[in-house]
C-alpha cells in the first residue's frame, strides 16, 4: 500500500444465522490497516453471507 500502510488481518466480530436461508449465516468482519508506526490509518466493517458447514 502507498505510504507503508499494512493490513494486519481481519477479525470476526459477529455471527448470526440467516432468517431466509437455513443453510447459511451472516458473518461480520472488522479489518484494520496500520502504518509503519503502528498507527491505525483505516478500518472497515463488512458482512458476508457464508454457507454453513455440514454437520458431522
Amino acid at each position: 500500500m502507498p505510504g507503508g500502510a499494512s493490513v494486519k488481518g481481519g477479525k470476526v466480530v459477529q455471527l448470526r444465522e440467516s432468517r431466509s436461508r437455513p443453510n447459511a449465516g451472516i458473518v461480520t468482519f472488522l479489518h484494520r490497516a496500520y502504518n509503519q508506526h503502528d498507527d491505525l490509518v483505516a478500518q472497515c466493517r463488512r458482512s458476508g453471507l457464508q454457507k454453513q458447514r455440514a454437520e458431522a
